[in-house]
């Protein structure tokens, strides 16, 4: 009985200890658009590097959810909570297809290591995720004024105490 819960025992805490590796979404591809309406999350973040980098993440989800995020490095300065009206998602959606976001080669979707500006925008169905990087900003693309102004519409209400060590 003893061998018995020991051997349980051993085999629950070696099944929480060995991970499994992260899920990776897959990349678009030549996969067709998706419709609007299977559209779940647009994600747009603006990097700015002077001395330190400075992030502005903003996150739209197709549930209702937004989310505006600040942060210095890894420091989170300030985070923001929206809520976005599915109807407006889903123009925003349409618009980015319009707009040709599917268009093109696939990206990494990370920022550029020595641009001192750069923005990444993804789109993200349930199973497969598009992203776009912008070095050097110069004209912003239409498809990030558009999420841009859309978050800029939205009532932002400061989300929680960030406190810090």
């Amino acid at each position: 009985m003893r061998t018995r819960f020991l051997l349980s025992t051993l085999v629950l805490l070696a099944s929480c200890v060995i991970s499994r590796p992260e899920f990776v979404e897959p990349k678009w591809n030549d996969a067709p658009p998706p419709r609007p309406a299977e559209i779940t999350e647009i994600t747009w973040e603006l990097r700015t590097c002077v001395k330190s980098c400075r992030y502005e993440h903003i996150v739209l989800r197709r549930d209702g959810r937004a989310s505006h995020e600040f942060r210095t490095g890894k420091r989170v300065d300030s985070l923001f909570l929206a809520s976005v009206d599915s109807s407006a998602f889903l123009a925003l959606g349409s618009l980015l297809l319009e707009r040709g976001f599917f268009i093109g080669r696939d990206e990494e979707g990370e920022h550029e290591p020595l641009a001192t500006k750069s923005l990444v925008m993804s789109v993200g169905t349930l199973c497969r995720r598009r992203a776009s990087s912008v070095w050097n900003l110069a004209p912003p693309s239409s498809t990030a004024a558009a999420i841009d102004s859309v978050a800029r519409g939205l009532h932002w209400s400061r989300c929680c105490r960030l406190d810090y060590d």
